[in-house]
């Protein structure tokens, strides 16, 4: 079986502190075959993380909708998109695949017309059915019977910020050599999922970041080296 973390976050993301030079090490020593790069509307850091053999380091980015947010992977740019529809039909048109993300966690999407939100269900590719930093596991069981329900690929991933939360969840899937099978696998349906609870107070070493990074950047440096991170 292929073990792969489809939602990881750099430091390229506003509230992460993930080097990108070490993730994959880490990753691998979580015993993932695979993981993707999903940093906040951005494609920055999979040009710069070095490629390791027998290791699948996918393209991704976690876009910010009008309705919430929305994963796409194997995308090579950015769409100038508004709404999720329109963004799932951009991720498609780029041979890419779409990931619906924590859909009943504290940023949960939020539409307007219900009709809508059938309308994503419908197109989207795969739904995060258990999202370790979700604040509550019943909002965890809330997307996994959604995934079931609506019969699309079911999606188990860490949401890592920091590099210990790497690995906390991951997608099963048959053996997949190169990124080709796994797009085909990623259709066909994942084998199995895996997953913990990340701490609740991650989320406040998260804002801490968002913060720092806004107000005096350098301190991260300091961490960072102080840290060994």
């Amino acid at each position: 079986m292929t073990k792969i973390d489809f939602h990881v976050h750099t430091s390229y993301s506003p509230d992460a502190f993930n080097d990108p030079f070490k993730i994959v090490k880490h990753a691998k020593r979580k015993g993932l075959d695979g993981i993707a790069i999903t940093d906040h509307n951005n494609l920055k850091a999979i040009n710069i993380i070095p490629k390791e053999k027998d290791f699948l380091l996918i393209s991704g980015c976690e876009f910010k909708t009008i309705e919430g947010d929305l994963i796409g992977i194997f995308i090579s740019n950015l769409p100038k998109k508004t709404t999720m529809i329109e963004t799932i039909e951009w991720i498609h048109e780029e041979n890419g695949l779409s990931i619906l993300p924590h859909p009943f966690g504290f940023r949960e999407q939020k539409w307007t017309k219900e009709e809508d939100f059938d309308e994503v269900i419908k197109k989207v590719d795969g739904i995060e059915a258990f999202n370790s930093r979700n604040l509550s596991i019943k909002d965890n069981d809330k997307a996994s019977k959604l995934a079931k329900t609506s019969k699309k690929t079911i999606i188990s991933s860490s949401d890592a910020h920091f590099q210990f939360e790497i690995g906390n969840a991951f997608t099963f899937f048959e053996n997949c050599e190169d990124y080709e099978q796994l797009h085909k696998n990623f259709r066909k349906g994942s084998k199995n999922i895996h997953g913990k609870m990340t701490p609740q107070v991650n989320h406040l070493f998260s804002t801490s970041i968002k913060i720092m990074k806004k107000i005096f950047p350098p301190a991260l440096t300091v961490i960072k080296t102080l840290s060994g991170i």
